[in-house]
């Protein structure tokens, strides 16, 4: 997704509740399986029972993508089996869906080190149409809390605006939502790319001034498809 990810293997997707960053690692661990990588998928999304990745595993694993997560029962902490070796085997790109707030950041707190020697390229996604995105003070609060538990630095970290409304998404709602958030950041940080729908990726890129990755959407409810 940046020229810096050409040598990374390990691909860390972080932020608020409903940025859209499960959206956003699974089409980041398809496109890598469709240049012939061998690919593992991990799910540590503990916050919500809906438009998790596990839910489209099936896909994932038709796709030749081994998927990665541990069953949860109601608030029982979730157990990261199988999260090490990937990490450490220079053979898998592996991509980590991290569940938003610091209950799932947490579960990469332990791996620091490992991340840290392999390279691993950090994502924190932000969609400027969230409440809690409205403000850069509201940004701030959710990215420290999220990097303290996470135990990454914050110069560590690229962003990623993906300003989507859902399926009635325009591409002008991409473009105001991409310019808003970037001058809520510009003092402090800079945006390494945004998203877009597929068929919204063409016209809105002509107009946005970083790449704009299009994104094929796999998390819908049933009656969005």
């Amino acid at each position: 997704m940046c020229s810096s990810s050409l040598c990374s293997n390990n691909f860390v997707f972080l932020g608020e509740l409903g940025c859209g960053k499960s959206e956003i690692a699974l089409n980041k661990a398809i496109s890598l399986a469709a240049q012939g990588k061998n690919v593992c998928f991990v799910d540590l999304d503990m916050t919500k029972p809906l438009f998790r990745s596990r839910d489209v595993s099936k896909m994932l694993d038709d796709k030749g993508i081994s998927v990665c997560y541990s069953d949860q029962f109601m608030d029982a902490p979730v157990s990261n089996v199988g999260i090490e070796y990937p990490l450490k085997n220079k053979e898998i790109f592996t991509v980590l869906d991290v569940g938003g707030n610091e209950t799932g950041a947490r579960a990469i707190g332990r791996y620091r080190q490992i991340l840290q020697d392999s390279g691993t390229l950090f994502y924190y996604v932000i969609n400027p149409y969230r409440a809690w995105a409205g403000t850069i003070e509201h940004i701030d609060g959710v990215l420290g809390t999220i990097l303290k538990a996470a135990r990454v630095d914050l110069e560590s970290i690229e962003f990623v605006a993906n300003p989507n409304l859902g399926i009635n998404t325009t591409t002008e709602d991409v473009i105001k939502g991409y310019y808003t958030l970037k001058n809520m950041l510009e003092p402090y940080a800079e945006i390494s790319f945004c998203t877009a729908m597929n068929e919204l990726s063409e016209s809105a890129g002509e107009q946005i001034d970083v790449p704009v990755i299009p994104l094929e959407l796999y998390l819908q409810y049933p009656w969005e498809k």
